[in-house]
């Protein structure tokens, strides 16, 4: 799982620096999502929805010196469906941001680890063990704006 919440981390550090409003990120059937208000909104441009979703493959490089093809490839078809280039064009501009809000990121990754673990044990006494939320937009605002951004 240490992948998908470096993956999902990147999507919402790009989204938090871009002024999306997050509402959470959580896990749907087994698969860490981040949920964002009105992502498709006529006062987002579409440059600005390309960045949040090569976050991503832009986090997983920047952390694990590579990324994985699976996630790529929904990445990529979401930018597609909304008219956007192939994924690796937003690429550099995603770890720039990326970059200079390492911190930032590094506390999302590690409080995400640490969710994931208390959230999914308490899932099990739940309905619906595959599916639960990991942070709410509340906190990772709060990570956003306890942290610099830059390398401690």
């Amino acid at each position: 799982m240490n992948r998908a919440m470096v993956h999902e981390a990147g999507h919402a550090i790009i989204a938090a620096q871009l002024g999306f409003e997050i509402i959470r990120i959580a896990v749907n059937v087994r698969i860490p999502q981040l949920q964002i208000a009105n992502f498709d909104s006529p006062e987002r441009t579409p440059a600005e929805r390309y960045l949040v979703l090569v976050g991503g493959i832009a986090s997983e490089s920047l952390v694990l010196h590579g990324y994985d093809q699976q996630a790529m490839r929904a990445d990529q078809k979401l930018i597609q469906e909304r008219g956007g280039a192939q994924i690796d064009e937003y690429l550099p501009d995603g770890m720039k941001i990326l970059t200079a809000n390492q911190e930032r990121l590094g506390l999302l990754i590690e409080k995400l680890h640490l969710r994931w673990i208390t959230a999914r044990a308490e899932a099990q006494f739940t309905s619906d063990p595959d599916s639960f939320e990991l942070l709410s937009g509340k906190e990772v605002e709060e990570i956003w704006s306890e942290s610099s951004g830059h390398p401690g």
